[in-house]
C-alpha cells in the first residue's frame, strides 16, 4: 500500500526581495520535530529551498517529480510571509489536488492572513507537532480533525478551532530529525557575521530545551508565541541530547536558542553539573538570558562548563 507522503518546505526568502539583513542560513529545526513526530505514519521530507537557493520554477519542478500528498509550509517572520503564500500558489498550480498546511511563527501570529489565503487548506495555529500528527492520521481515515489548533474551509465557510493547547511536557517530543536534512551543511556553517548568537566553534548546532517565559518585555512575542508559561525538558533529557549530538551527529559546540535559558537556575544547575559528571568538554553559549537571576557561584558554574 503506498504510504502518505509529506513534503515540508523551507520557502526562499529571496524572492522576496525586501531586507537581505534578515535573510540567514539556520537549519529547519522545527521541520526535524515535525518529521520525528510523523515519519512511522508517513513519507517526510524536509526541502529547504532557501538554502539551495532555489528559483520557484525548481520549487515547482521538485514538487511535479515528488508528488506529495500533503505540503508544509511555514515562516518565522512577517517580513517572509509572502514567501510561504508562494509556494503554496506553486503547489496547488502544479498539484491541484495537494492539500497544503501553513503554520509557524507568522501563521500563529497572523492566523486571519493567512486563512485568507485559498491555497492554504489547514493553518496550524500554535505549536504543532501533534496537530500536525493528528492530521496526517485525519488524512489516512484513522482519526477525526484535530479539535484545537486549525483554521480549515468547510462548504466555503472558515472553520476556525482555536489555538492549540501548549504542550505541557516538552520530554515527549522525539529528538529532532535530523537524518532528514544534510546537517554537515548546517552545523559546518556560520549563519551570520559575528552577533551575540555566533556559536564558539564548529560543527555547533542550535538546541531549545525550554518554551515560553513570563515575563513581558515590550520587544518581544515570545508570550504571544510560545506562551507565558515556563515549560522546559528535564535536566536529563537536555543532556543524553547533547551526548547524542556529540555522539552521532559529531557536534562540538552548543547555542541554546531558549526564549529564556536561564529561567528556572535549579535546572540550569543540573545540566551544567551534569557537564562536569559525564565529562561533556563542549564550549557553548546562550542567545536569551535573565541576568538578574545569576550569582558569583552559577557564573563560576558556567565558566567551568565552557561558556
Amino acid at each position: 500500500m503506498k504510504k502518505l507522503k509529506l513534503s515540508l518546505i523551507v520557502p526562499n526568502y529571496r524572492w522576496n526581495e525586501d531586507d537581505p539583513h534578515t535573510y540567514w542560513t539556520y537549519l529547519p529545526y522545527g521541520y526535524t520535530l515535525l518529521g520525528a513526530m510523523v515519519e512511522d505514519i508517513c513519507d517526510v521530507e524536509i526541502i529547504d529551498s532557501y538554502l539551495e537557493n532555489m528559483t520557484q520554477e525548481e520549487v515547482s519542478n521538485i514538487l511535479k517529480k515528488n508528488k506529495p500528498d500533503v505540503v508544509g509550509i511555514t515562516c518565522l517572520m512577517d517580513a517572509h510571509g509572502n514567501t510561504g503564500h508562494d509556494v503554496a500558489k506553486i503547489a496547488k498550480k502544479v498539484l491541484p489536488n495537494v492539500t497544503t498546511l501553513y503554520g509557524g511563527e507568522y501563521a500563529t501570529m497572523n492566523p486571519k492572513i493567512v486563512s485568507e489565503d485559498k491555497n492554504v487548506d489547514y493553518v496550524v495555529v500554535g505549536e504543532g507537532e501533534y496537530v500536525l500528527k493528528n492530521l496526517i492520521e485525519y488524512f489516512l481515515g484513522k482519526s477525526e480533525l484535530p479539535e484545537k489548533g486549525i483554521i480549515y474551509r468547510k462548504n466555503g465557510k472558515l472553520i476556525d478551532t482555536g489555538r492549540a493547547d501548549f504542550i505541557p511536557s516538552l520530554d515527549v517530543i522525539p529528538r529532532p530529525a535530523y537524518h532528514l536534512v544534510p546537517f554537515e551543511r548546517y552545523s559546518g556553517f556560520l549563519p551570520r557575521a559575528k552577533t551575540i548568537g555566533t556559536p564558539p566553534k564548529l560543527p555547533y548546532v542550535r538546541m531549545l530545551t525550554s518554551r515560553g517565559c513570563p515575563y513581558e518585555c515590550s520587544f518581544c512575542q515570545i508570550e504571544e508565541i510560545t506562551g507565558h508559561t515556563f515549560r522546559a525538558k528535564s535536566a536529563k533529557a537536555v543532556l543524553d541530547e547533547i551526548e547524542w549530538l556529540r555522539d552521532e551527529w559529531g557536534v562540538e559546540s552548543l547555542v541554546f536558542a531558549d526564549d529564556n535559558f536561564f529561567l528556572n537556575m535549579k535546572r540550569v544547575r543540573e545540566i551544567f553539573e551534569g557537564f562536569i559528571e559525564r565529562n561533556i568538554n563542549m564550549p557553548w553559549i546562550a542567545e536569551d538570558a535573565s541576568v538578574w537571576t545569576f550569582n558569583r557561584e552559577y557564573l563560576e558554574l558556567l565558566a567551568k562548563t565552557g561558556c
